[in-house]
């Protein structure tokens, strides 16, 4: 039993944070995933399988997992660590769990909480306070918008309630509008591409006011773990994503986000994040993910080893219920360099942050998503595609040719 493998499907720093945790238990791992990603480029002696550009995700899946499965795998453990792989493991359940090792999972609920509507509704239902939003379906719903009339307090989010595919189309999760002329444009733009949206509002108040709470929840609804963290930066600011995490020990966001998975019925992983919301003290929820997320090496680096925990559970090596209190180091930090630079140069030139705040800032014993003295390609590999895709975003013709 101490050798059941492991199954990471897709990610990248999620993917290669998990094959680190593993291979330090000799735990067999194999990782599918974008042949683009970094984990790829591990010097582990992991089983991967490199999606080929143009294939999409759940064929892939398919094709490795269903369709000529290797026999070694036949009881693996299974881990999702993105949207698509949750999408694929709803829709495949049965024959899946006819193979390999499945979390708890509510197949009805998972996909509700890939929308971002339906999440919001739910923490409606839940007594859990979300920023305000309007739904975007139709041409006729963004006009009642523009309409001098309608109460739109810019800036607001345009958000697509499913963020795969307009990720593919827009090469972001979100627009961020300032004014009418803003929203028409990229409103018309993603309803013409197809995408149902909602327009929510920013919670005002730095990045520092956000949080995530983690569980696990089984199927009689009992938490594995608690666990949370605050951002420090994130760019860009406001909307982007973590460049700078901090485990700490926060009663209330654990409180709240405990209280959103009891309320929707949670059974398996589930992370949600929330913003404190100054003007009337609430937290509001954010975002929610039921799955390994991309900061998962923050909880390991604190001693929470957030998926041995659950490939324990799934082997019938079951825990007590912990204490609603910290199981974990507190103060330790992720740092996504490349992501934190540009973090302090918006900071710096809006006045909210200066180089010897920074510097002290980041004075302490370090984590990073990839970088590992013993598995170094990965963090280059990592950062020259940073590189990459800044160059051509700056000057895309160039890059065109």
């Amino acid at each position: 039993m101490n050798n059941v493998p492991v199954l990471v499907l897709e990610g990248d720093e999620n993917a290669f944070s998990l094959a680190h945790s593993f291979h330090r238990r000799n735990v067999p791992v194999t990782v599918i995933t974008a042949g683009e990603n970094s984990v790829l480029h591990s010097r582990l002696p992991f089983r991967r399988y490199a999606r080929p550009a143009g294939m999409a995700p759940n064929d892939h899946f398919e094709q490795v997992l269903l369709d000529k499965p290797p026999a070694d795998l036949e009881g693996a453990v299974v881990f999702a660590c993105s949207d698509s792989a949750i999408e694929f493991i709803c829709a495949q359940r049965d024959a899946l769990a006819a193979r390999y090792r499945l979390d708890t999972q509510d197949r009805a609920l998972q996909p509700m909480l890939l929308d971002k509507r339906t999440t919001l509704e739910l923490a409606a239902r839940a007594g859990v306070p979300a920023p305000a939003y309007r739904r975007i379906v139709t041409p006729g719903d963004l006009e009642v918008l523009l309409d001098g009339e309608a109460a739109v307090q810019f800036p607001v989010l345009l958000k697509p309630t499913y963020a795969l595919r307009f990720r593919a189309q827009f090469a972001c999760k979100l627009f961020v509008i300032n004014n009418r002329d803003e929203l028409a444009t990229k409103g018309r733009a993603a309803l013409e591409g197809g995408h149902e949206l909602i327009l929510t509002e920013l919670i005002p108040g730095p990045d520092t006011l956000l949080s995530s709470y983690y569980t696990h929840l089984d199927a009689e609804g009992r938490p594995l773990f608690h666990f949370t963290k605050r951002i420090i930066r994130r760019s860009p600011v406001q909307f982007g994503a973590g460049a700078y995490h901090e485990t700490k020990w926060l009663p209330r966001t654990a409180e709240a986000g405990l209280r959103f998975f009891e309320g929707v019925g949670l059974k398996g992983l589930g992370n949600v994040e929330f913003k404190l919301d100054e003007r009337d003290g609430q937290l509001k929820l954010i975002e929610c993910n039921a799955r390994i997320t991309a900061a998962n090496e923050i909880a390991v680096a604190a001693g929470l080893d957030i998926a041995g925990l659950i490939y324990d559970r799934l082997l019938g090596r079951e825990p007590p219920p912990p204490a609603m209190e910290p199981a974990y180091r507190e103060g330790v930090t992720l740092w996504y360099p490349e992501i934190d630079v540009t973090a302090f140069w918006e900071l710096r030139a809006h006045g909210e942050l200066t180089l010897l705040a920074w510097l002290k800032s980041l004075a302490r014993p370090q984590h990073f998503p990839f970088l590992r003295m013993n598995d170094p390609v990965p963090a280059l590999h990592a950062l020259f595609t940073c590189l990459r895709e800044r160059i051509e975003r700056r000057f895309p013709r160039a890059s065109a040719r």
